[in-house]
């Protein structure tokens, strides 16, 4: 196995055992966080930034920082919620599922995640270096971009070798 195998399956491991740490109500509420927290900056964060006062600077600093605080409270009331349900599930005697679930929930988002970065290097030229040619666990991955860069806007898909 080559290096690029072995940050693969790194990358793999440590998000299923981050999943299988914070169990799948966490990592759930941890998405839908983010999710809701990015919508509603895209929808508020001007609005909040013009009624920042002045002090903070130009208009585009005040709107960034409306974005930033929506966003981080987003997250925070998400993870306020996880935390609590997640001592609700260890009372239901809930929590061992709840984890076991998070394990492959977070196994998932590895899969996702490394398949966002084959699709973004097999664009460069880092796909046609040896030891990407080399790497054995690439090639899924390498055929699921090929498999789904059809369906993708083409704003997304120039410039690439897939």
């Amino acid at each position: 196995m080559t290096t690029l195998d072995w940050i693969i399956v790194a990358v793999l491991a440590l998000s299923a055992l981050l999943g299988l740490w914070r169990g799948l109500m966490r990592e759930v509420l941890s998405v839908l966080g983010w999710v809701v927290g990015i919508a509603l900056a895209i929808r508020y964060a001007a609005p909040l930034g013009e009624s920042l006062p002045r002090d903070f600077g130009w208009p585009a600093l005040r709107t960034g920082l409306a974005a930033l605080g929506i966003v981080v409270a987003a997250v925070f009331a998400a993870a306020a919620l996880g935390w609590l349900i997640h001592k609700l599930m260890a009372v239901a005697k809930l929590s061992g599922t709840d984890r076991a679930l998070g394990a492959l929930f977070g196994l998932v988002r590895g899969v996702l995640i490394v398949f966002a970065v084959v699709f973004v290097a097999s664009r460069t030229a880092l796909a046609q270096q040896p030891a990407w040619r080399e790497a054995k666990l690439l090639a899924p991955f390498d055929a699921g971009v090929r498999l789904i860069v059809p369906y993708l806007p083409p704003a997304l898909t120039r410039g690439g070798a897939a």
